[in-house]
């Protein structure tokens, strides 16, 4: 039940009708890498998938929030809504849709999902990772820890029993309730003076029966926005604007009346007795998930001076959550006192990382998104923990963001060398009007643009492509065969640098007749494909096609699409399909 393809009408920074693919050439499912600036529409993206799968944006139900960018394009009428839909694995589609509709009395939009459940195979933990998880759980008190992950473990099939009620925090907000109320009763009164009438014919305060009374006996048959309007333009005459400010202030009361006993309500659901499971799953998925923990951390953590690090659940509160590591000379402390920034950032995310592989076992399917977490972790730790994910996730569809083209090749680099297939969509431009502009890259894109560059026909194209493409080769090839290289300031070279190895490398091997054809034409780079030469145009058309196929001929011989790795040392890709005699 991996994603196959999205499709996105009007959603966040996508206002037109547009799909993503997320297969290969077979139309299997395979992990993928979207790369785009800042602000490009990554993240309505993932955005997407996450509102589609789960039926939320960010970890969150809420469409509305003044903290997140609005949920439906700004570019189109609001009352179009969004739409979505999402095509898995077995060729089943899900489509999820905000529907919007405009409450003429209350003069406001009201924003809905077309359905509200999680769909059955992404209902155990979120799919998306993002920096802002890490940051969360850092500001998150250790007492109250626990909590955090009751949002972020949806369900699972524990029915153990053992919490009661958080009684301060219900009393607090109980409190905070009575005096809104007592609020809202003197300015009921103060409205039946204003307005001089007795008190008992306002309607309450939080009906329709209250808006209807405003709007006809206070503002006298006005809307908001016409009140507003005439007031603006000094044409308001007959109204009592101060009736009007206490309406206004009676409604917002009302509104923070419902928000605390939502609050409540919501506290009381979740300790109440029918709920206590969902505390105990919290804590068998914590305890299970972070098992290994002190071998994932210690593989890639860099720090040497670790014995062992453990998960102490309810030790502190009921609802605590501590991590104590134990060092080499058997002190006992925690991660705070002892780590850095970003190695505090990897405990974290082997954490999240931990549980969403856990919730595989409970029947959610095998897709994990990260939505530029890793941007800000140190660059060595960063490498580390990817290496380790895509060897932990091996069969796992992997989807994940960068706007930094550094990153982006590293993560091509660590994909390729643990044989994980993968695709690119790159997002080249992005504007209000027409939303992100894409191009799906495969991962043999030189290779493509060399066979679309022999069809031209053009002999400067053919050179210039053709030299690009070894370029490529020779990059590769000098890291995994380690030949020999004059070593240069700033590690930057040419063909003329690397080929000379390459070349010797495989002089008493099957593909040395190959090489010495490369060789033997390799002067048409530099005179037709790198610079411009007058005698250039004495070179034959059959000379440079041999330089290209001769090229294309090698590349197939030392890169294997198969397992996505280059030749290495021993003559062999990684699954041993390619072997050099």
């Amino acid at each position: 039940m991996k994603i196959k393809n999205l499709h996105i009408s009007s959603f966040r920074g996508i206002p037109n009708e547009q799909s993503f693919n997320f297969t290969d050439k077979n139309n299997k499912p395979i992990s993928t890498l979207i790369f785009g600036d800042n602000g490009s529409g990554k993240s309505s993206i993932i955005d997407a998938i996450e509102f589609n799968l789960q039926g939320k944006i960010e970890r969150s139900d809420s469409l509305k929030n003044e903290f997140r960018a609005f949920a439906i394009s700004l570019n189109k009428p609001v009352l179009n809504g969004s739409k979505t839909i999402c095509t898995l694995e077995n060729n089943s589609t899900n489509e999820r849709n905000i529907v919007v509709t405009f409450d003429e009395e209350k003069e406001k939009y009201k924003f809905e999902k077309s359905y509200q459940k999680l769909h059955p195979n992404f209902q155990i933990a979120p799919i998306a990772l993002r920096r802002n998880d890490i940051i969360s759980y850092s500001n998150t008190p250790v007492q109250s820890k626990q909590v955090l992950f009751w949002k972020f473990i949806y369900n699972s099939s524990s029915t153990d029993n053992e919490n009661t009620f958080d009684n301060v925090l219900i009393q607090n907000l109980d409190k905070e309730r009575i005096q809104l109320k007592t609020k809202r009763r003197n300015e009921i009164e103060n409205l039946a003076k204003s307005l001089k009438i007795d008190i008992e014919k306002i309607p309450s305060a939080n009906t329709n029966e209250f808006n209807h009374f405003v709007k006809h006996k206070v503002r006298k048959g006005l809307t908001n926005s016409q009140y507003r309007s005439l007031k603006k333009t000094g044409n308001l005459k007959g109204i009592n604007e101060k009736a009007v400010r206490i309406s206004e202030y009676l409604s917002k009361i009302s509104i923070d009346i419902r928000n605390v006993e939502t609050q409540i309500k919501n506290i009381k659901r979740i300790n109440s007795p029918s709920k206590d499971s969902k505390k105990s799953e919290v804590k068998k998925f914590l305890s299970e998930a972070s098992q290994h923990l002190t071998k994932a951390f210690k593989n890639i953590s860099t720090v040497n001076f670790i014995k062992d690090i453990k998960v102490l659940i309810g030790e502190l509160t009921e609802v605590s959550f501590e991590i104590k590591v134990t060092l080499k000379n058997n002190k006992t402390v925690t991660p705070n006192s002892i780590f850095s920034e970003a190695n505090l950032d990897l405990l974290i995310l082997l954490l999240y990382t931990s549980i969403i592989k856990e919730s595989n076992k409970y029947g959610q399917s095998k897709l994990l998104i990260l939505d530029d977490v890793l941007q800000s972790v140190d660059s060595t730790i960063r490498l580390n923990f990817l290496d380790y994910l895509v060897k932990e996730f091996r069969d796992w569809q992997l989807i994940i963001s960068a706007h930094d083209r550094l990153w982006l090749n590293q993560i091509r680099s660590v994909f390729r060398r643990n044989s994980h297939t993968f695709k690119e969509i790159e997002i080249y431009r992005w504007d209000f009007v027409s939303g992100p502009q894409i191009l799906e890259i495969d991962n043999d894109e030189e290779n493509n643009v060399l066979q679309e560059a022999l069809k031209t026909k053009n002999t400067q194209i053919i050179a210039s492509q053709a030299g690009l493409f070894l370029e490529t080769i020779c990059n590769k090839l000098s890291m995994n065969l380690n030949t020999s290289i004059q070593r240069k300031f700033e590690d930057k070279y040419t063909i003329g640098d690397l080929w000379p190895g390459i070349k010797k490398h495989f002089k008493k091997t099957e593909l040395n007749i190959t090489t010495e054809e490369i060789d033997k034409l390799l002067h048409i780079r530099n005179l037709l494909g790198a610079h411009y030469n007058e005698w250039s145009i004495s070179l034959s058309n059959y000379e440079v096609n041999s330089f290209a196929e001769n090229i294309l001929s090698f590349y197939r011989k030392v890169f294997c699409e198969k397992c996505q790795s280059w030749l290495n040392r021993n003559k062999n890709c990684n699954c041993k399909n390619l072997i050099i005699k």
